[in-house]
């Protein structure tokens, strides 16, 4: 915390996790879609459980850079997972589909979940609405990729997050430089 972070990615997701931090003290986050972990590793040196889920399979999205590189060798991808994330004893992944791994936290237990999976509406829409029974009372649902049009070099895809998350909990209490976005529960 305090620390100047150069790389909005970072400096996004410093900021959310403090953000939600003055609203409540968080310390649980699921992290669904987290490609080679480097969002994981941020959040593992900020809160003490980091659950994330993610199958490494592609294909799910054509318009999507992370499905075609897990398309194209999903196994490099998950190698750099376990390269970026070693070391890290807080982190637990869960290598399933979201819509499997869900059962396997309990209603009310993590106090963030953070999707940054697919960015299809229909998809985003169901992640949304099949996590936020597991937040706790006071927390919050979050994600990567909110940017209004005249934000996005990648319309499409970041229309269909602003569409879902709008119609499903509302606008964002606070979107960050990164494009991550954060509603309290």
């Amino acid at each position: 915390r305090g620390t100047v972070h150069n790389d909005p990615m970072q400096k996004g997701l410093y900021d959310l996790i403090e953000w939600c931090n003055t609203r409540m003290k968080v310390d649980s986050i699921v992290e669904i879609g987290a490609f080679a972990g480097q969002s994981s590793v941020i959040f593992a040196s900020l809160l003490s459980k980091v659950y994330v889920i993610d199958p490494f399979i592609g294909g799910y999205d054509n318009d999507d850079t992370a499905s075609n590189a897990l398309l194209k060798d999903r196994l490099a991808v998950k190698r750099a997972f376990k390269k970026n994330t070693i070391g890290y004893q807080n982190i637990k992944l869960y290598e399933l589909y979201d819509v499997h791994a869900v059962d396997y936290f309990p209603l009310r237990s993590v106090h963030i979940v953070y999707i940054d999976a697919d960015h299809l509406y229909d998809s985003l829409c169901k992640q949304i609405s099949r996590w936020i029974p597991r937040i706790v009372s006071g927390g919050f649902i979050s994600g990567h990729d909110y940017r209004l049009p005249e934000e996005s070099i990648f319309p499409k895809q970041h229309a269909s997050v602003v569409k879902a998350v709008n119609e499903t909990v509302g606008c964002p209490d606070a979107r960050f430089c990164d494009g991550s976005w954060v509603k309290q529960i």
